[in-house]
């Protein structure tokens, strides 16, 4: 077996570095939209329309995983990449393409959200429990008192 040139050494290092570096950020954008993501957030993303009563605990407990995942990629899986780096004939097309399509997710699933259940369309919704419900300050819905309701079957 023949060994690598020092050319190919010099040239997977720096690629090592990069992929190093390209972890510390992905890391700390992780951490930066864990900073961000604020109640408003979990409601569009995280929480469901009709779940109310809502636990105080979840934005924080998501906001430490996203911390935690941030730690992760920057202190595991980037080293671990850039020392796969290293080794001659290693293939960075696949790992390029799955990396791609995850970041093309992102905002496609951020756009679909905004399309399909736009702000405001709580109030608009033309679900069951909006029609013979009401938002209550302390347990977050209740049926409306004194109101009669029909429901219709509406599949054919």
């Amino acid at each position: 077996m023949s060994q690598p040139s020092q050319t190919s050494i010099d040239e997977n290092r720096v690629v090592g570095r990069a992929v190093r570096i390209v972890f510390v950020l992905l890391g700390a954008a992780l951490v930066a939209a864990a900073i961000a993501a604020d109640r408003p957030f979990f409601e569009r993303h995280v929480l469901l329309p009709y779940y109310y009563v809502r636990p105080g605990w979840l934005p924080a407990a998501v906001r430490a995983l996203m911390v935690v995942a941030a730690v992760v990629l920057a202190a595991v899986v980037g080293p671990a990449l850039a020392r796969g780096a290293l080794r001659p004939g290693w293939q960075w097309g696949g790992v390029a393409r799955a990396a791609a399509a995850l970041l093309a997710a992102l905002p496609a699933s951020e756009l679909v959200l905004r399309i399909v259940e736009p702000a405001g369309a709580l109030a608009r919704s033309p679900r069951w429990e909006f029609k013979v419900g009401a938002l209550h300050p302390r347990y977050g819905w209740m049926s409306r008192p004194a109101r009669a309701s029909t429901a219709r079957d509406i599949h054919p």
